[in-house]
């Protein structure tokens, strides 16, 4: 599955290469590529374009032919009303790649609200059309995760670090042999999905999201 996640991204940036409106959410220290227009709402680099929220985008309907949000929803409060504007502003037909943590240390910039299964990030995108969706594997990121965890649970102390972070890796890695790779351990989800052209969002659901926009 790894390899897929590699090869449906490679897939989505030939895609959308030759688009001309492309909207990155959050930079990350690293901008897309110079047309891409990069929107942050805490990151006050000179890599960012605006420091707009992503609940509350003051773009208009359709103005966007592609959008890319890494490791940033699980900082939205509202996760869903930011789905529903980067829906909003797409176009129909647009593409929407998005990636979203399941196993990950907590990291509050400045806060830190969900994880995500794949089952998950499917129901979030439910008015999408699913091209494509996957989980990361990544037997390293893993194991340095569940080290964190116990290290600071269990005080392990620094001379042992090591042995306990091979240990984990191995029985992830034993695990993944024997039954396929652990829907219980991996690092994170991505969906790719298009912008219906034939279907809208239900009207009694876009004036929920309309009512909750009112109150940021």
């Amino acid at each position: 599955m790894y390899e897929s996640r590699v090869k449906y991204r490679q897939l989505f940036a030939d895609k959308v290469e030759n688009y001309k409106n492309k909207m990155q959410v959050g930079a990350r220290g690293a901008k897309i590529g110079p047309e891409w227009i990069a929107i942050d709402l805490y990151d006050k680099s000179e890599l960012i374009d605006y420091n707009y929220d992503l609940q509350n985008l003051p773009f208009d309907d359709g103005s966007f032919d592609c959008v890319v949000c890494n490791a940033i929803l699980e900082h939205v409060r509202e996760v869903e009303l930011a789905i529903f504007e980067m829906h909003r502003v797409l176009r129909p037909g647009g593409q929407i790649w998005v990636e979203v943590p399941f196993l990950q240390a907590y990291h509050a910039h400045p806060n830190d609200f969900w994880r995500c299964t794949l089952p998950g990030i499917r129901r979030w995108f439910e008015d999408f059309d699913e091209v494509n969706a996957g989980i990361f594997e990544g037997f390293a990121h893993e194991a340095q995760v569940l080290h964190d965890i116990f290290s600071r649970d269990l005080k392990i102390p620094a001379e042992e670090a090591d042995s306990v972070r091979e240990t984990i890796k191995d029985y992830v890695e034993r695990a993944e042999k024997k039954h396929g790779y652990s829907q219980s351990v991996y690092m994170a989800v991505f969906f790719w999905g298009e912008k219906p052209r034939d279907r809208e969002v239900a009207p009694e659901k876009r004036a929920y999201f309309e009512y909750l926009k009112s109150r940021i």
